[in-house]
């Protein structure tokens, strides 16, 4: 059997143009000779699809779907869908939907689906949703028991550093084990952050890979599973799987949303640097708008730094004092704060004119803005609400400075984009004189393995014994919590992310 693996990016609740999106599949894959195509884990509502999963008239539009889609399928398919209440495999055949199995479910996906156990067997193959090793290995055994010789896995995982060997390994190791032939089909695409990465595959009883599928790109490959011989993947950098998924993350929101031109604050440091040429990369130079807002505490470096970067891109960058702005807020509060001295709050209102700034541009032009936050800055709560944390996509946000930098090198090895000058400088928000991020937090690299240890206390793997160090950065962590509440989305990168952590604001533990 000849099975096409059809790797497809949906849209959450666009059960029209997702069902369309697998009629062109299937046709290209019976024009090229498959005998059955399988497409990914709710390709049909699309994944990721939150509280929808929960409207009576949203499920019932599935179905409807569904059933006119097996009508005008032209060869059998394999399909992820909302069904009966499950999260489900329909088997299209002969113009009938018929579900073969419904995932087991964990965490959040028990407020939407049922989780009946359901596994069944047709032709040779039994299917499952991924939900994780242990799982897995439950439903190679159930396909066993049902004399099945392959078994097809369908899943929409979303990216974190180091899934896709992870992934590929785990699975090519239960092949061999348990002498089954698994074919694994992932989505692509981004959910309001959260990056599907593709690499989808076919590993045949011996553990060998035949079919690979592209990284972060919709594709189309085929398996027959008779080969005995192994095939060669080219292995994709660490740096280029975080830069991809940065780019797509913040493509798909934006295409799925309608935006079509982009603004973001350019200060001259590397977070607003990258953030840029994610831009560029993902929509081209001529839709990215870069704006330069200089106080008093501004630095020619900066200037010429900021510049620079948009000179060696191409992109567009205007030039907005706001010290005018900036003393006319403090003439207005002059009396209220008379014989209060200046402090943290002339600071953040400097941020809050630059972020109100960029939303009117956003307003006026319909652009939309990205911050530049990266994940060291946010867990801390080094940002500032309704300043340069305000904006529609949070670009980097899952990003840890000390990483940041090894990015940026990897982008600038590709080709140079940003001016060394950016990276060599020390970290500074310039908000008041020689003001440097060290006053206010420990280095980088120091703080980015605590907040690990942070997040990876949730996981339930460990348990943390905390250095003195450590318990003030859990402090200021957890304080922070109300800020990271009111930040916009952002892609995913890590396993152990904040957006998987949500802490009680109002927090007694010490």
């Amino acid at each position: 059997m000849k099975i096409a693996i059809a790797q497809i990016n949906t849209i959450a609740g666009n059960i029209k143009y997702n069902s369309s999106k697998i009629k062109e599949y299937a046709a290209s894959a019976k024009e090229n000779g498959a005998d059955l195509a399988v497409f990914p884990e709710l390709s049909l509502p699309g994944g990721f699809a939150g509280d929808l999963y929960l409207r009576k008239d949203f499920l019932k539009s599935c179905e409807q779907e569904l059933n006119l889609l097996a009508k005008e399928l032209e060869i059998p398919a394999v399909l992820g869908s909302s069904y009966m209440g499950e999260n489900a495999v329909i088997y299209i055949d002969k113009k009938q939907p018929e579900p073969m199995s419904f995932k087991t479910l964990f965490g959040r996906e028990k407020k939407y689906f049922n989780g009946n156990d359901l596994q069944t067997g047709i032709n040779g193959f039994s299917c499952c949703i991924y939900s994780g090793a242990k799982e897995l290995e439950q439903s190679i055994k159930k396909a066993a028991e049902l004399a099945a010789d392959t078994l097809l896995v369908l899943a929409n995982e979303p990216f974190y550093i180091g899934v896709i060997e992870e992934l590929t390994e785990e699975i090519a190791e239960y092949a061999k084990n348990f002498s089954i032939n698994i074919i694994f089909v992932n989505g692509v695409g981004a959910q309001d952050g959260l990056v599907s990465f593709g690499s989808s595959f076919a590993v045949n009883k011996s553990g060998f890979v035949e079919a690979y599928a592209k990284q972060f790109k919709e594709d189309l490959i085929f398996a027959d599973l008779t080969l005995n011989t192994k095939m060669q993947r080219e292995e994709s950098p660490k740096e280029k799987q975080v830069y991809d998924a940065l780019v797509l993350g913040l493509k798909d929101y934006a295409d799925k949303n309608g935006f079509k031109k982009f603004v973001l604050g350019i200060s001259g440091g590397a977070d607003s640097a990258l953030a840029a040429v994610i831009a560029k990369d993902a929509f081209g130079a001529s839709n990215v708008t870069g704006i330069f807002m200089p106080s008093e505490f501004t630095s020619r470096r900066s200037r010429d730094d900021a510049g620079l970067l948009c000179k060696m891109n191409n992109i567009r960058l205007l030039d907005i004092p706001i010290n005018n702005i900036f003393k006319s807020f403090k003439s207005a509060l002059l009396n209220t704060f008379k014989g209060v001295k200046t402090d943290v709050t002339e600071e953040n209102l400097q941020s809050r004119i630059r972020g109100m700034l960029l939303m009117a541009y956003s307003n006026k032009f319909n652009a939309l803005v990205m911050t530049a936050g990266n994940r060291s800055e946010i867990a801390a709560g080094y940002c500032t609400l309704y300043g340069d944390s305000a904006g529609g996509y949070a670009v980097i946000c899952d990003l840890p400075k000390s990483y940041l930098y090894t990015l940026c090198g990897w982008r600038n090895s590709i080709s140079e984009v940003i001016p060394e000058s950016i990276l060599e400088r020390e970290p500074t928000a310039e908000l008041r004189e020689n003001q440097k991020d060290s006053d206010s937090l420990p280095e980088y690299d120091v703080l980015d393995g605590i907040i690990d240890n942070f997040t990876d206390s949730f996981s339930g793997e460990t348990e943390v014994v905390l250095s003195e160090q450590e318990k003030q950065i859990f402090k200021m962590i957890s304080s922070a919590e109300y800020k990271r509440r009111q930040l916009p989305l952002g892609t995913k990168l890590l396993k152990h992310s904040f957006r998987d952590i949500r802490l009680p604001v109002t927090n007694g533990y010490k």
